[in-house]
């Protein structure tokens, strides 16, 4: 069986090169439908049903049963001898299923691997993700997903690291509450505190797992601006983990009032021994510089 994969506009792409010298292209999107479609099909998107397993699930989310209407008017190929593609003009499409769904899974009997847990990490597809506990038939366990082996869980650290970056809780509590490992290192807490998601950071404190964190939490939560994660941070009667970068990037990106926030906080403030690198500070940015003269910092212009 063939099957094609479109988005979640449930849209068909097709990359269009025309200019080999400048590298310029047209991005061409085609909406598909049930029964005949005529235009640009992307040929690459048409899978083996039997392949699909091999597949990292990137910005896919619809699947169709595709015939193909194989001539020699239906298929050709375009692009430049640096890049080309076969695209068909006409297929024929049955309906659309989506790809998380259980019911998806057990029709088309689909191989799960990291990637698709991945992809419901990032949906937070909590519902999908229990089910998949539940019938643990359909996983397996492997970092690496062995093709062929289908024995066991498959469980990772992409699923806790995957989670924190998307702020999706849920997740984390879904596989904690499965009674399956959940394998985890300093990224979670580390992405949870770079996208200001305080939600996550809750969640890890209340799960009553060991944190694992280092200075990138704090240092990143100052080089994005997120005073609330600061603070969360500062309330949350953790050890407070940072370096000179946390001051100094965000120096550097002009935040003001995460130089303020540092000031009030009472806590130390680190800097290197020769002062804030003033390389680091753009030159616009007078309102900086006011506020480290203010405080009598030393500035270090090598």
């Amino acid at each position: 069986m063939y099957l094609i994969i479109t988005n979640k506009d449930d849209d068909n792409r097709i990359d269009s090169y025309w200019d080999c010298f400048g590298g310029s292209f047209e991005n061409k999107s085609f909406k598909v439908k049930p029964g005949l479609n005529i235009g640009q099909f992307n040929i690459n998107n048409i899978k083996l049903l039997k392949n699909l397993h091999n597949l990292q699930y990137d910005n896919m989310y619809y699947i169709r049963p595709v015939i193909i209407i194989n001539n020699n008017n239906n298929i050709k190929k375009v692009g430049h001898r640096f890049q080309s593609e076969t695209q068909i003009d006409k297929i024929i499409l049955g309906n659309r299923y989506c790809l998380y769904d259980p019911k998806t899974i057990i029709k088309f009997k689909l191989i799960i691997n990291e990637y698709y847990i991945k992809r419901l990490c990032i949906y937070d597809n909590v519902m999908t993700l229990d089910w998949l506990v539940n019938n643990n038939s359909y996983l397996k366990c492997s970092k690496y997903q062995p093709i062929g082996d289908s024995s066991n869980i498959i469980y990772s650290v992409s699923i806790s690291t995957y989670a924190s970056i998307y702020g999706n809780p849920n997740v984390l509590e879904c596989w904690l509450c499965s009674g399956l490992p959940l394998e985890y290192t300093e990224l979670a807490i580390h992405n949870a505190s770079i996208r200001g998601h305080i939600n996550v950071l809750s969640w890890w404190k209340r799960s009553g797992l060991p944190l694992k964190y280092g200075v990138d939490a704090l240092d990143y939560a100052s080089n994005n601006g997120h005073i609330h994660v600061l603070e969360w941070w500062k309330q949350s009667g953790l050890e407070l983990k940072y370096s000179e970068n946390a001051l100094e990037s965000a120096a550097h990106n002009g935040y003001v009032n995460v130089l303020e926030w540092w000031e009030k906080s009472g806590l130390e403030l680190k800097y290197h021994h020769t002062g804030i690198l003033a390389s680091f500070i753009k030159i616009n940015q007078e309102d900086v510089f006011n506020w480290i003269k203010k405080l009598g910092l030393p500035l270090d212009y090598q």
